[in-house]
């Protein structure tokens, strides 16, 4: 009745980067550069009710000689408000924020000029160093560090944190073996990085790969892989706070889908089990924020795969990847934390677990007297992604100029993720074709692009496909939650469609057009317990169709 909720976001940037680079003799070259940048935001948030406005006008209604007054919030009868009544009950939040970021970094490579006996090229080498930092500042008015928005979830704090990191690294490309008539050359990449991080001291990450050209026409390739990622300043610094999840409380209802036993695991009391009130918008509090202890996660990556041109413009490329991260960085999960709790009582969960007084798990925005899930950002939790890269590329000439067109898809072998490893085995699950509150997943995607070029045009067709998504349960029983998933039984395949062209219009100048989305599909629909997008989920095209030109201009 007082309309819609508005937020008005503008963004500016810019980066400038400057550096040197040359020989040093002539076998050896150096390269040393810097970098700064720094991204600003504002968020204005219009026309969102603020709590006590709304709490005094309701409270007005109680003298019966301002039932029909603009002061009087009547929300106690149809048609009691007005849009005159409405009309001073919202505010305007103001948000302002800005990242910085700064890089400084050199290297020299060369060629040693030493070679193994079994090869004729040399061992060629990369050394460096590089520093880094970053920043955030978000400064945040009165009411959001209040939390009186009621459409907030609650307060929403300022952010000030940086850090900084300190590297040296090396790789070298060694050859192994070269001459064979079948077996024509072996190499091998060497690669180490060390990096100290002022938030957690030092970590090391390395790499070792493999090729073989057999023939002339395949070429095999693989290795492993440690790599690390870094908590950024928003994981680190972001203030600890009540925000909202989407989910369900299984206690809540008149007839919840956990046992009593099952609720007492939670909080809820033997007089309070059908009495819990549920959230109609599907939205839970959870108890959230940085970390400024955590550590970089680390990955273990096997990859092994081959190319092949087995005709004249044709390459096939098929690799097949397995990664395993631990000590992931992020949250254990408000939902997860909840149903685990319930089913098996373990007091690690159990304890993260916080209702009020009444039992229920999202009135208010208050940590003495509302109830929420604490749900931190940790280093808790590992995953193992395994798939198939595809890539095939073909061309030829055409019609006076040249067609070519290239396939790009991905097989999703398995994503297991274990939100609770060595807590609660059952918890793991895998993320494969699936969609529920903790996946969405499809098994197989593509682009498939043609292009003819010609003189000073280019023509471009592409195919974007996402694989379908059954609709099922972490532990793999059907999911129900979501009304719109269950009646369809998950989410169907999609196809968009997209055509572009680009024109040379003079020396130096190009002009490009194009539609993505030309048949105007729209994303899938989700109810509350699933949607991130107005009701929609990541993914997909939000817009529909999308028309788009830009001029290119080059000195």
């Amino acid at each position: 009745e007082g309309g819609p909720r508005i937020s008005e976001l503008e963004s500016s940037a810019f980066r400038i980067v400057t550096g040197a680079e040359g020989d040093i003799n002539d076998q050896w070259e150096y390269n040393a550069s810097f970098l700064y940048g720094r991204n600003h935001n504002t968020e204005i948030s219009v026309n969102d009710f603020l709590f006590p406005a709304v709490a005094s006008a309701l409270l007005a209604c109680r003298d019966p000689d301002l039932a029909n007054d603009p002061s009087c919030y009547n929300a106690w009868v149809p048609g009691g408000v007005t849009p005159e009544s409405a009309a001073g009950l919202a505010g305007t939040g103001l948000r302002k924020g800005e990242t910085a970021l700064w890089v400084t970094s050199a290297y020299v490579t060369g060629n040693t000029g030493y070679s193994l006996p079994t090869a004729q090229d040399s061992i060629s080498l990369v050394g460096g160093v590089e520093y880094r930092k970053e920043e955030v500042k978000v400064e945040t008015d009165s009411n959001w560090q209040a939390g009186n928005f009621l459409g907030g979830g609650g307060p929403r704090l300022p952010i000030d944190g940086d850090y900084d990191v300190s590297e040296v690294f090396f790789e070298a490309g060694v050859p192994l073996y070269q001459g064979g008539d079948v077996v024509q050359s072996v190499s091998m990449d060497l690669g180490y990085r060390y990096s100290d991080y002022s938030t957690s001291g030092g970590v090391n990450s390395y790499k070792v790969g493999f090729s073989a050209q057999v023939t002339d026409y395949v070429r095999f390739r693989g290795g492993f892989n440690r790599a690390i990622r870094a908590p950024n300043v928003n994981e680190l610094f972001a203030d600890q706070q009540i925000s909202l999840f989407s989910g369900n409380d299984p206690c809540a209802g008149d007839e919840p889908s956990f046992t009593p036993e099952q609720c007492a695991n939670t909080g809820v009391s033997a007089s309070q089990y059908g009495a819990v009130s549920a959230n109609a918008a599907s939205q839970y509090n959870q108890f959230t924020g940085g970390n400024p202890d955590l550590d970089p996660e680390e990955a273990d990556t096997v990859t092994f795969g081959f190319v092949a041109t087995p005709l004249d413009n044709l390459q096939v490329s098929v690799d097949y990847f397995q990664i395993e991260i631990t000590d992931r960085v992020g949250t254990i999960g408000a939902d997860t934390i909840l149903r685990f709790c319930g089913l098996t009582g373990d007091p690690f969960l159990c304890d993260k677990v916080n209702r009020s007084s009444t039992g229920d798990l999202w009135v208010g925005s208050d940590l003495a007297t509302s109830g929420f899930i604490e749900n931190l950002n940790s280093n808790f939790g590992d995953t193992a992604t395994s798939g198939i890269d595809l890539i095939v590329q073909y061309s030829m000439d055409l019609l006076g100029g040249t067609f070519s067109t290239a396939l790009v898809g991905s097989y999703l072998l398995e994503q297991e993720w274990a939100p609770l490893p060595g807590v609660n085995d059952d918890a793991t699950y895998d993320c494969a074709g699936v969609i529920n509150t903790e996946c969405q997943d499809p098994d197989w995607r593509h682009t498939l692009r043609g292009s003819f070029s010609r003189d000073n045009y280019t023509v471009t067709a592409r195919w974007r496909y996402v694989g379908g998504l059954d609709y099922e349960n972490v532990d793999g029983s059907p999911g129900t939650r979501d009304a719109l998933l269950a009646r369809r039984d998950g989410i169907s395949s999609y196809s968009f469609f997209d055509l572009s062209g680009s024109l040379d219009v003079i020396d130096h100048v190009s002009l490009t057009v194009g539609i993505n989305n030309i048949l105007d599909k729209e994303p899938p629909m989700v109810g509350g317990t699933l949607s991130q997008n107005a009701n929609s989920i990541g993914g997909y095209d939000q817009l529909g169709r999308f028309m788009f030109a830009n001029v290119n201009v080059r000195f």
